[in-house]
């Protein structure tokens, strides 16, 4: 193990230490830097240089006291969650989930089918628009200047109306010339005077095959040249666990990357106050989210504790912001 792998290290060790201990971006990247620095000091025995082994010993020196600021972050987090949303803590903290007695806790039809059914205000899960507004409002947070989705997830009596409205359907099927689509989700709001289109492409663990991305979008303007609206607005979403760009740079400039951490904390928020037994089915749905597509377990303890970091901040964040 070289000097020049060692030495980036020891400057976010000594970055974090010197932190306020304020929520920051680079806090929830704690259980990261203590994993690279141990693979760096167990790789680094095989070396015997003076200069590395100082270095090690420098960063032996510093794990104790990241980790001491980590748990004090993770204890605070907790603490303000219970405090203002413990219904979102539900889904992190229940040892039980929906998929995986089934084998299907990475199986992406499935999530997609499952997906479809929360956002879809028509089907008999008893949460009405909940799920489906609080997607909204995390769109809206995460496209600059947007307010059509904003709007609909604020607005108590049209946004309401609207969103009642809308169609979703999971693997949508459209033919083009010489070739056929089918869309993970389709959600349409389509009015006499408007029509609201957003494709969700899901990504659990494939990646984008061939042209997929460019059918979506050849649908999607088909399905807006059929329509004619003057007021035609549509959004493409690229959902995966990281969050990650499509491959393409042409795609990049037309999906909205969306990760799976942004998308547990939003079904989390969706349940206040949900009736049953839709909201044991979300709160379940989303334990699969969190232990098995994001690897954040439940009642954790010990260094296990820093993977929950991430997934907290997010929390807090969507709560303050919504």
């Amino acid at each position: 193990m070289s000097y020049s792998l060692l030495s980036p290290l020891i400057a976010q060790m000594r970055e974090a230490i010197a932190s306020d201990g304020e929520i920051r971006g680079e806090a929830v990247l704690v259980p990261q830097l203590i994993g690279q620095i141990r693979t760096a000091i167990e790789t680094d025995r095989a070396f015997v240089a003076a200069d590395d082994l100082k270095l090690a010993e420098a960063l032996r020196e510093g794990i104790p006291r990241i980790t001491r600021k980590a748990t004090e972050l993770h204890e605070q987090l907790r603490e303000e969650l219970l405090k203002t949303t413990p219904w979102a803590l539900v889904p992190l903290d229940s040892a039980l989930d929906l998929l995986s007695p089934l084998g299907k806790a990475m199986h992406e039809p499935t999530h997609t089918r499952v997906l479809g059914f929360l956002l879809d205000p028509s089907q008999p899960h008893n949460l009405g628009i909940r799920v489906l507004r609080e997607f909204f409002s995390m769109m809206g947070r995460l496209i600059p200047g947007e307010d059509t989705f904003g709007r609909l997830a604020r607005d108590a009596s049209q946004g309401t109306e609207a969103l009642h409205r809308f169609r979703v359907t999971a693997e949508q099927a459209h033919q083009l010339p010489g070739r056929g689509a089918r869309c993970d989700l389709w959600l349409e709001l389509d009015d006499p005077d408007r029509s609201l289109i957003v494709v969700i492409e899901n990504k659990v663990e494939a990646g984008e095959h061939g042209d997929q991305l460019k059918s979506y979008e050849d649908a999607l303007w088909q399905r807006a040249k059929a329509r004619r609206h003057l007021n035609f607005e549509a959004r493409l979403i690229f959902l995966t666990p990281d969050g990650r760009l499509p491959d393409q740079d042409y795609d990049r400039h037309l999906w909205l990357p969306v990760s799976y951490k942004k998308l547990a904390a939003c079904l989390a928020h969706a349940s206040r106050d949900a009736p049953e037994p839709g909201r044991t089915y979300l709160n379940l749905y989303n334990s699969t989210l969190l232990r098995w597509v994001l690897g954040i377990p439940s009642q954790a303890s010990g260094i296990e504790r820093f993977k929950q970091l991430s997934f907290l901040s997010e929390l807090r964040h969507q709560g303050v912001t919504s």
